[in-house]
C-alpha cells in the first residue's frame, strides 16, 4: 500500500469554481457555507461522487514527476461494493475496494499488480476502514480500529497488523488546484494510530476530492501535496 492508504484524485485554467461536472467546465451547484451542517445523505454523498468512469487526476506540488490517476472501474447501489483504480507515475497501479455505506465510505481491500498486470498481493481490512464521513459535521470527528492482513498469492503467505483511523471535519477553505480554484471546499483531516503527523483532504460538492497533503515519514509533515490538475465526473 502506498502513502498510508490515501485514495486520491485533478481544468488547466483558473477559473473560480463553486464545482463543476467535468474538468471541460460544466457546472453543477455547491451547497457552501450557509448548508455547513448536513444531515440530508443525498446532499452529503455530492462531496463524494462514485459513478462508473469517474476520473480524476493528480501532481504532486512537490514534485512534478508524482502523479496519479484515480478511476471509478466499477459500482454498485450506495450499499455495494465499488473499485477505484488507481495508476501511478512510474506505470504500477492498486485497486481500491469500497463500500458506500449510511453513514461512511469505507475501504476493505487493497489489490496490488505486477509490472504484467496482474494481481500479485492484497491487504484486507476487517472490519473497513473509514474512508469519508457522509454525514459530515464541522467540529465532529469519528474513529475505527481494524485489522489488516496481508496475502501474497503466489505463495498464500499472510501477516496481520492492527491500526486504527481518526477523521475529524474542520471546515470550509477556498482551495486553488491547477484545475481551478473552488469556494467552500470541505476540509477534513485523518490520523492513523501508527503515524506521527495527519494528513489533510478537501472535498468539492459535484467534484469530490480536489487536494490532498500528508507525510509518508515521521519526521517530516506536509511532504505530499496532490492536487487536482483534471477530472471527469457524471
Amino acid at each position: 500500500m502506498r502513502n498510508a492508504f490515501i485514495g486520491s484524485l485533478m481544468c488547466l485554467s483558473l477559473p473560480v469554481l463553486a464545482a463543476c461536472g467535468s474538468g471541460t467546465g460544466s457546472s453543477q451547484t455547491n451547497p457552501g457555507a450557509a448548508n455547513a451542517v448536513f444531515v440530508n445523505n443525498t446532499g452529503a454523498r455530492n462531496y463524494f461522487p462514485n459513478s462508473l468512469g469517474d476520473t480524476w487526476t493528480f501532481v504532486n506540488g512537490n514534485n512534478s514527476a508524482d502523479h496519479r490517476i484515480n478511476t471509478v472501474m466499477s459500482t454498485s447501489d450506495n450499499n455495494g461494493q465499488s473499485t477505484l483504480q488507481v495508476v501511478f507515475g512510474d506505470g504500477t497501479k492498486e485497486n481500491y475496494l469500497y463500500q458506500i455505506g449510511n453513514d461512511t465510505a469505507d475501504i476493505y481491500q487493497y489489490q496490488y499488480f505486477d509490472s504484467n498486470g496482474q494481481i500479485y498481493k492484497t491487504m484486507t481490512c476487517n472490519p473497513p476502514f473509514p474512508w469519508h464521513l457522509l454525514h459530515p459535521v464541522v467540529g465532529e470527528s469519528y474513529s475505527r480500529t481494524y485489522n489488516s492482513t496481508t496475502t501474497v498469492l503466489a505463495t498464500n503467505a499472510t501477516s496481520t497488523s492492527s491500526n486504527s483511523k481518526t477523521i475529524s471535519i474542520i471546515g470550509y477553505e477556498t482551495v486553488v488546484t491547477p484545475a481551478g480554484t473552488f469556494v467552500n471546499a470541505l476540509k477534513t483531516s485523518y490520523l492513523y494510530a501508527n503515524d506521527t503527523y495527519p494528513g489533510y483532504t478537501w472535498w468539492v460538492s459535484g467534484v469530490g476530492k480536489v487536494k490532498e497533503i500528508f507525510s509518508s515519514s515521521t519526521s517530516t509533515p506536509n511532504q505530499t501535496n496532490y492536487e487536482l490538475t483534471s477530472y471527469t465526473v457524471h
